[in-house]
């Protein structure tokens, strides 16, 4: 018997016993019990990836992009028919080893989030879908090629058959926390120009076209951010950071200080307000203060408030890192962009705050630059 018939019997079995127990619940809505009685294995296993309500309709374009997925679709299968969150697990029923084995791997709460409509793509004139990479010090492993297969696949299932990269060289990828945590800068700069080279050649050989972005004040190519500009930015936004909440935040910060960081000037507690700068004490005591700093500092207090949120730091390399991956992606505006949800946690914020991040690249300093000369290019 097919593993897709093993797995179908036993969710079947269960979703039964589920609608039994649901018609003897006191005034209930018979009539939604009788369509869910009647729903097809396949569509409520394709809502269970792609973590949708039972109402919601299943297009086609939704069926190819859980295909595209099996540690998805095989997870999910597994969950429906012998996952322990279930309400009627069996024991004695064993699942098929292929399932045990994604279950084992990956999480049963994987799912396909923020899946656009053929109607959201054809209406935003989408062409192309875009994959981000950065480079590690460590050699690449399979998982690469599993992270673009993944990618190329969900691309194709959505219609989408151009495929491009964003890769961030080894000047961009140096301010990353996790690599500094791990590695000492002189050692790993080598390593990562001799894995950009070889990572060109496994695009090249797989017919994707990529494209490398730098951090540097002497590129005058498109592809190059300029790291004086990145570095006025943090500058500015570590000492906004440092005169709100005090010196103490530009360090690494526990969980009561992102909390106060968080929390809105427009009703701060007793203990938020001692913990706060002599002078911010003061003036937090008048309401209109709260109120017009909250509003007139809105865009600049987001995005602290973000990077504190991802980061538990205002490092300068942080701000570095993370602008830098705003800059490039202004390239990409008729692009879909398919990776992990974690990567939501940048991109929302890019969304919520683009008109401030635009700010700083027409931003003049008289000081450090000629009059109209920008910061960053503007195709960046």
């Amino acid at each position: 018997m097919s593993v897709f018939k093993l797995a179908s019997d036993a969710a079947q079995k269960r979703h039964q016993a589920e609608i039994e127990k649901a018609y003897l619940a006191k005034n209930v809505d018979k009539a939604r019990i009788e369509r869910r009685r009647n729903e097809l294995y396949h569509e409520r296993l394709a809502r269970a990836c792609l973590g949708i309500s039972n109402s919601a309709e299943v297009s086609n374009t939704m069926y190819s992009a859980i295909a595209a997925t099996p540690e998805i679709l095989f997870t999910k299968m597994h969950y429906l028919g012998w996952g322990e969150a279930r309400k009627q697990k069996n024991s004695n029923e064993i699942s098929p080893t292929l399932l045990r084995s994604y279950v084992d791997a990956f999480s049963e709460e994987l799912k396909i989030s923020k899946l656009p409509t053929d109607t959201d793509i054809a209406s935003s004139n989408i062409t192309k879908s875009l994959i981000c990479h950065g480079l590690s010090p460590m050699a690449d492993t399979i998982l690469l090629l599993a992270d673009l297969g993944r990618s190329i696949r969900i691309s194709y299932a959505l219609g989408i058959t151009e495929v491009e990269v964003l890769l961030a060289d080894a000047t961009w990828m140096k301010h990353n926390r996790s690599i500094n945590q791990l590695f000492e800068r002189s050692e790993f700069m080598d390593q990562l120009r001799v894995y950009q080279d070889k990572r060109a050649r496994l695009y090249k050989a797989l017919n994707i076209n990529h494209r490398v972005f730098i951090v540097s004040d002497y590129d005058k190519t498109d592809n190059a951010i300029k790291e004086k500009a990145l570095k006025n930015a943090a500058d500015d936004y570590r000492k906004l950071a440092a005169a709100i909440w005090g010196e103490s935040v530009l360090e690494k910060q526990n969980p009561e200080t992102k909390r106060l960081i968080g929390r809105s000037f427009n009703g701060l507690g007793k203990r938020d307000i001692i913990s706060l700068p002599a002078h911010i004490r003061a003036l937090s005591k008048f309401d209109k203060f709260c109120k017009s700093f909250e509003s007139s500092l809105a865009d600049e207090l987001a995005i602290l408030r973000t990077i504190s949120k991802l980061f538990g730091t205002f490092d300068e390399d942080i701000f570095i890192y993370y602008f830098a991956q705003y800059f490039a992606q202004l390239n990409y505006n008729n692009y879909i962009k398919i990776a992990p949800f974690s990567e939501n946690g940048f991109d929302k914020p890019f969304e919520q705050n683009k008109e401030h991040f635009n700010a700083f690249i027409n931003h003049e300093k008289s000081q450090t630059v000629k009059v109209n000369k920008k910061l960053v290019p503007s195709t960046i």
